[in-house]
């Protein structure tokens, strides 16, 4: 059976394909959450012993960047490079991901659902 696959070309030429979550793919999957998590660990720690707040900007970033790196290949950007691109051209590849991949983003409305409805309600109080 072949997967869905969708191209993302950068505006620099580069491309990644974006494909269908299989067992290959969530293993990768697996494997980028559970390095993510060490790191994360790690810089706790250190943030502990050198009495300052941890860096949860980076870790924000990394849960969706580690869900469209797991389902792509080509020129996939790392972490640290994707940081520093454009947010046009992060949204190109978050989209396509989001296309294939929609159980992977699921709780992402789900959160986007729950803050829409709460600023509903707050309107219907005033």
């Amino acid at each position: 059976m072949d997967l869905k696959k969708e191209v993302v070309t950068f505006r620099d030429g580069s491309k990644v394909t974006v494909c269908e979550e299989n067992h290959t793919i969530a293993n990768v999957l697996i494997d980028l959450e559970n390095k993510t998590n060490a790191e994360l660990q790690a810089e706790g720690e250190l943030a502990v012993k050198e009495k300052r707040e941890p860096d949860f900007t980076k870790w924000g970033w990394s849960v969706l960047y580690n869900k469209m790196a797991a389902c792509s290949t080509g020129d996939v950007p790392t972490l640290e490079e994707s940081e520093q691109w454009p947010s046009v051209e992060v949204d190109k590849w978050y989209a396509a991901a989001r296309r294939i991949n929609p159980q992977w983003f699921k709780p992402l409305d789900d959160l986007k659902d729950a803050e829409v409805t709460k600023k509903k309600g707050r309107k219907r109080q005033k």
